[in-house]
């Protein structure tokens, strides 16, 4: 790793130890800044895991972490190629030993800054070391292999085993992770027996295209790659296969039945940690695909809404209907009234129940304010009215005077009529 040690600026060498867990090792590092040659042991962490998830994993160890992470998806591709590995670096990452030959005019554009690189290529090789894929990669910033400048300085630790084999080592380390896609063909995903009898089972129901097989392994391996990077955080991953909306119910589903027959398969040695919590994303997306992985329909959504909507707009016709009756009823009591069709007692209480409607009674109101009120609408006195406010519903002059006001509300609110034929019964 880089860092610092009293002002001085450090580089690690590295020994080649074939960790197949995380654990603690012993380093030596050294400073580049001359003229210091001081060097001092730190503790740095073995780990065998793919590029990818270590670099999330470990996202604040590295200074320059976007810069890494897309280094290492540019060599992604190239890493069984020596050849256009060696030309990605020479290309990106060694503008430092451009410089140290005299050679500035030929650093480009889009190259890792001279004064960063020999950081940048430590960092990645940090990253890439426990994935095996990238041995290619990893020894070329080990022995610091470029076609500008070559000198002990710079070399940044020790190399890991490599030999004739080593691209096809590379290619079959790529069918072991899962990162061998896309494909061109169908049947080079069924070479898989896992793969092959899911496509078998689901496709007698589905009766699919190979074409629409095809793009749905693809993404289901496309899928399963980035879930892994997420291996820490098992819920995100989970997530991230429930956002998988294609517009396609069968794909969806088949796609995320693809993914759990990868997770279930997927035996790479790595660190008890990351293995249980693997385990955990296992059990949470096969939890979702037995539970029929539903999938979001914007159509659907849009649909449900649009029957919402129905449902207040006839809602509010009702209120504006009853809103509208009230009223109605409320002008043919004011024009009964100030024709002196009623008394101050029929009055009184054809208010009351008009005002019960809405929602107002002695609880949430004063008497006054209602004489007030009525007295205004039919001009009868405001004392009489007030007096004329309390109730007995046992008396035989209140029960004739709900006899005569119930007829009023027949046509217009039926429901008020029998809420008086309901209270002259219980009295």
């Amino acid at each position: 790793m880089e860092g610092t040690r009293d002002g001085c600026r450090v580089g690690a060498r590295w020994a080649q130890t074939g960790a197949k867990s995380l654990k603690s090792r012993p380093a030596t590092f050294f400073c580049y800044k001359k003229p210091c040659n001081r060097s001092f042991n730190v503790v740095f962490i073995e780990y065998m895991m793919r590029a990818k998830e270590y670099l999330a994993f470990r996202k604040e160890d590295f200074f320059y972490f976007e810069l890494v992470e897309k280094i290492i998806r540019d060599l992604y591709p190239l890493r069984s190629d020596r050849a256009k590995t060696e030309e990605y670096f020479n290309r990106y990452l060694f503008a430092d030993a451009k410089y140290k030959a005299n050679r500035h005019n030929e650093v480009q554009e889009g190259e890792v800054e001279p004064t960063i690189a020999v950081e940048v290529r430590n960092e990645v090789r940090h990253a890439i070391r426990g994935d095996r894929s990238f041995v290619i990669a990893h020894n070329i910033i080990a022995e610091g292999r470029n076609k500008f400048y070559r000198s002990e300085l710079m070399s940044l630790g020790d190399t890991l085993d490599e030999d004739i084999k080593t691209e096809s080592r590379v290619k079959e380390m790529r069918v072991q992770y899962r990162e061998d896609y896309p494909k061109s063909k169908l049947s080079d995903y069924l070479l898989d027996p896992h793969i092959r009898e899911f496509y078998k089972e689901r496709n007698g129901e589905l009766q699919k295209k190979k074409e629409w097989w095809l793009a749905a392994c693809n993404k289901a391996y496309e899928l399963f790659d980035e879930i892994r990077v997420q291996f820490n955080d098992p819920f995100q991953g989970k997530e991230m296969v429930e956002n998988y909306n294609p517009g396609d119910a069968d794909l969806k589903y088949t796609v995320v039945g693809l993914t759990c027959c990868l997770l279930e398969h997927y035996k790479i040695e790595s660190p008890d940690e990351h293995q249980e919590k693997m385990n955990i994303l296992k059990g949470l997306v096969q939890e979702y695909y037995a539970n029929g992985c539903r999938l979001y329909s914007p159509n659907e959504e849009i649909e449900k809404l649009k029957a919402d909507l129905a449902r207040e707009k006839q809602e509010c016709a009702a209120l504006a209907e009853a809103k509208n009756n009230l009223e109605n009823q409320l002008a043919e009591t004011i024009r009964m009234a100030g024709k002196g069709g009623m008394t101050v007692a029929e009055t009184a209480l054809t208010f009351y129940y008009l005002f019960d409607e809405m929602g107002v009674d002695f609880s949430n109101s004063d008497k006054t304010k209602w004489a007030r009120f009525i007295h205004a609408i039919t001009g009868k006195s405001e004392q009489r009215i007030r007096n004329s406010l309390y109730f007995d519903f046992d008396q035989k002059s209140t029960r004739k005077n709900l006899r005569s006001i119930a007829g009023i509300f027949s046509e217009l609110f039926p429901a008020i009529k029998q809420k008086i034929l309901n209270d002259m019964q219980e009295t």
